[in-house]
């Protein structure tokens, strides 16, 4: 599954690069999706529409990870950085870079509430 997420950053192969990569980008996407879901059922002051938008995207693309490396063991490592899933894979990136935004900024500009 690693190798999956490093495809949308160039990362191709099944080198060191590629799986520290990927597995960073995993790992990022899998924090998001527990966080998220954890405070979409807490009942903190934090915006649940947000935090139901992050969860929704990155458990979807954490269950197609799933589902895909177990669905394709049979076809080898190289086929996990084929084209056809990388939009599947992107709406995980778009749940780290709406996460960033979402974060309170330190200086500058009014204090926002925080959903990462």
């Amino acid at each position: 599954m690693d190798l999956m997420y490093a495809h949308p950053f160039g990362a191709r192969g099944i080198g060191l690069i590629a799986s520290f990569t990927g597995a960073a980008v995993f790992a990022l996407v899998a924090g998001v999706a527990v966080l998220s879901g954890k405070r979409l059922f807490s009942d903190t002051g934090t915006s649940r529409t947000v935090n139901l938008v992050l969860a929704t995207l990155s458990m979807y693309t954490l269950a197609f990870c799933v589902f895909a490396a177990v669905g394709r063991t049979c076809i080898g490592l190289f086929a996990a950085h084929a084209s056809r899933y990388s939009s599947y894979l992107e709406l995980g990136v778009l749940s780290l870079y709406l996460c960033a935004l979402a974060a309170p900024t330190r200086a500058g500009g009014p204090p926002r509430q925080s959903s990462c």
